[in-house]
């Protein structure tokens, strides 16, 4: 969103970094929370949520545009049951 109000060179590398920048903040909050839930199988605690979240988008490129939050509640659904 602010690449294109950039007026010249300076400021889109300004805002090239900023970006960059909160999105390594957020990878490494990412991280640190599956450490915090549980340290000894941290890696296979981050592989299950990685699948879970495929998952989900997966089931997402399946359906129409009008039936995505009916889909979605499904999906919900499906985690919260099991």
């Amino acid at each position: 969103m602010l690449m294109p109000m950039a007026s010249g060179t300076s400021q889109g590398v300004a805002a090239t970094t900023l970006t960059l920048g909160c999105l390594g903040f957020a990878r490494g909050g990412f991280s640190v929370n599956h450490m915090d839930i549980a340290p000894k199988y941290a890696g296979v605690v981050m592989g299950i949520s990685n699948t879970a979240g495929a998952c989900l988008v997966g089931c997402r490129s399946f359906c129409p545009a009008h039936q995505v939050a009916h889909a979605w509640h499904l999906v919900a659904k499906l985690f919260v049951d099991a």
